[in-house]
């Protein structure tokens, strides 16, 4: 690409549209932002790469698609490009694929989107793709993995530019947990409060079991009864008695469950002491 002539081309000529794999340019985002300062102080200094449209004189942008946004922001007319003749759409989609992938700042939501779209193109597996871009199936199937998670989760990692090991482990924890803890863990990394180990953590803690198993356990988890269901520990071979404290909140009274489950489990209590005093008691001559 570098041997390519560079020459100058309208901005009006210039289109972004289904090969550019980047869906969106966050205008307000401070790296965007400097790249608006740094083109009007110096220009654009790193060619856009092109290939010729359908349409006579127009041209389809390949790479390049925030500095050719950057340049319409300051009003140029002109900017610099090396084109490439000769290409089919899907050569096309390659190019602008592989060249987004090596500056590595793309989402995971739009790598997969243009994987998923050079896949049909080219009409190839998973598999021949990875060996066409010099990669593994496996971290194919990783990046496309976001794809497979409910639009929501699509969204966030889209909007916030999540990388593809993050948004495969957000996919595989959504294919396991109930929606509400996928959104819990959500809402937790994006503020900053856990990190992708804590991610890896709470699917570690999941691996192996069914959707359904994990469902049960949540739900279980989750009902108010439960913080109270071992309250009392008994062995009556040692004749030992545990207890665990109980926290009470006086902005959240007990539920009758809850009260039933701590007045069931100290008759329990009473029980057993009661029967380990009347086994010690003096027999009456």
């Amino acid at each position: 690409m570098s041997t390519l002539k560079v020459r100058s081309v309208s901005v009006e000529a210039l289109d972004v549209g289904d090969f550019q794999p980047r869906s969106i340019v966050d205008k307000a985002s401070d790296e965007f932002k400097q790249l608006v300062a740094s083109i009007k102080d110096k220009g654009v200094m790193t060619p856009l790469l092109v290939a010729p449209a359908e349409a006579k004189g127009r041209f389809d942008v390949l790479a390049g698609a925030r500095r050719l946004l950057a340049a319409r922001e300051l009003g140029l007319d002109e900017v610099p490009v090396r084109e490439l003749a000769d290409l089919s759409d899907s050569d096309k989609a390659e190019v602008a694929l592989v060249d987004n992938l090596i500056r590595s700042d793309l989402s995971a939501y739009d790598v997969a989107v243009a994987l998923k779209r050079l896949v049909e193109k080219l009409g190839v597996t998973q598999e021949q793709l990875a060996e066409r871009l010099g990669t593994t199936p496996a971290k194919i199937s990783k990046q496309m993995a976001i794809l497979s998670a409910p639009d929501w989760l699509q969204k966030f990692v889209r909007t916030n530019n999540v990388g593809y090991s993050v948004a495969d482990l957000l996919a595989r924890l959504a294919r396991k947990y109930p929606e509400g803890k996928v959104r819990k863990l959500v809402a937790d990394y994006k503020a900053g409060k856990i990190g992708k180990r804590d991610l890896e953590r709470s699917l570690s803690s999941v691996r192996g079991k069914s959707s359904e198993e994990v469902s049960k356990a949540e739900a279980a988890k989750s009902d108010p009864a439960n913080k109270y269901s071992r309250l009392v520990t008994i062995d009556e071979e040692k004749g030992q008695v545990q207890m665990k404290p109980v926290r009470l909140s006086r902005s959240k009274p007990l539920s009758l469950e809850q009260a039933d489950q701590i007045v069931t489990q100290l008759e329990s209590l009473i029980g057993f002491v009661k029967g380990i005093t009347a086994a010690k008691a003096p027999v009456k001559a």
